[in-house]
Formats: C-alpha cells, structure tokens, sequence
C-alpha cells in the first residue's frame, strides 16, 4: 500500500528460478531495504546471504523458517495454503515493528488481502469436495505442498521424484517407471512445471499426451499477466 515501496527481483516465469544467478543490480537493489523478504530452504541463498551481509541489516523474514522448514525439506512453500497465512501474518507484523508510526494500516492491509484470497480459498474446497484422492504425477515438487492440501495422491515415481528434487537427472529406469505410470493409468492429471528445463520433461508431457492424460501447466513464479498472487493461483486451480 501507500506505506512501501516492494522490489521484486525475479518477475518473469521464463527463467528457472533455481539456476538463477543475481546481477549486480540485483544486489543493489538490496542496499536501501529495510525489510527483505526471502524464501530459505537453500533455495534462494544468494538473497539471504546478500541481506545479512548489509549493515544495517535489514529485517528478514524467512518463509521456510516461519513454516518450520528448512535445507532439505521441499522449498516451495508459497503453494501451500497454509504456509501463505503464515508468512503473511509474520510479513505484516515486521512491517509494524518497522513502521509503528502508522498504527493499525498494516493490519488493515492484511485483512483485506485476506479478503481477496476468497477465490483461493473457494477453489481449494471445490477440489477437496469433488476430487478427494485422486491421483496426481509432476514433473518437479513445485506442486506438492499443494497437493497434499487438496489430499491428492501424489503417485510420481520415487526415483524421478528425488532426482527432481536434488536438480540431477533422473536414471533410465526412473524415466521409464514414469512413463509406464501414465500409460498404464496410474495418474489422473500431470502436474508439469513449465519452469524445468530439460528434454526429459518434454518427454514426460509427450508421454502423457500420448495416453491421454490431462497436463496441467503450472509456474514457480506469478504467471506473466496475472495481476495478484490469488489470480495466479485461482487460474491454475480451475485448470486443475
């Protein structure tokens, strides 16, 4: 609102954010932050270590902290719903500590944000009324705070899984058991990050179109021309 100026440094869904590497502009744009919010879980390193190297050093909040995440766990947090509340809650109360002067704005600010992630909220009991337990495959573990909160079954091979979430390439065999796990029914959607780069991705999407599985595309960051992070989200729930 009227009471920050936010930076956002990866704004395109284009880029992997994984492999991304900050340019010197990034860097300074840290420099006059009196609040800097990363993600944590190794995840975005260089932002954390950028920000606890500037003196003064600025607030941080870390969203895996907040959610009692950390190296090693799943670092996508801002799928699941729960997680979302919780960093907002521990955003909006930095923001009063940083800023107390203006009383009772940020909570203000809060409460109607709350109010716009109706649509979220919405979407996500439809999916838990109407589709409890089906199954779901992804090609990366973007997705998967929010499949446990829609209580999908995350059939993914478990190979190709932890591969994924080690950014190495899957073995053969794991690429196969994928494969025979969509031809063979074992899938109801797949879930494909179109953020991951790789042909062995691609691959898994041809598989999938060939059997007649259902793709659904999702992004690791706001989707290009959506306007909100509620938007974003509501677009690839109906899509799911």
């Amino acid at each position: 609102g009227a009471c920050a100026a936010v930076t956002t440094i990866i704004t395109s869904s284009a880029l992997d954010p994984h492999d991304y590497e900050p340019s010197p502009a990034d860097i300074a744009s840290f420099g006059d932050a009196e609040l800097v919010v990363v993600n944590g879980c190794d995840y975005d390193h260089w932002a954390d270590e950028t920000a606890r190297e500037l003196d003064p050093r600025p607030v941080i909040v870390n969203a895996c902290e907040v959610v009692g995440k950390g190296d090693g766990d799943n670092p996508h947090v801002w799928y699941g719903p729960d997680f979302v509340v919780a960093v907002a809650g521990a955003v909006t109360e930095q923001l009063q500590s940083v800023l107390p002067s203006v009383g009772t704005y940020f909570p203000d600010r809060a409460a109607a944000w709350s109010a716009s992630m109706q649509g979220y909220r919405d979407e996500i009991a439809r999916i838990r009324t109407e589709f409890p337990g089906r199954t779901y495959a992804a090609t990366e573990s973007v997705f998967d705070n929010m499949g446990d909160a829609l209580t999908l079954e995350n059939t993914t091979p478990e190979g190709f899984a932890r591969a994924a979430a080690n950014e190495t390439d899957p073995s053969p065999g794991d690429v196969q058991a994928f494969d025979e796990l969509l031809t063979g029914g074992g899938a109801s959607v797949l879930v494909y990050n179109v953020q991951t780069e790789g042909s062995i991705p691609q691959q898994i999407r041809g598989t999938a179109e060939g059997a007649g599985v259902p793709v659904v595309d999702v992004t690791e960051t706001v989707a290009e021309g959506a306007t909100s992070f509620a938007e974003w989200q509501v677009s690839q729930l109906q899509a799911l």
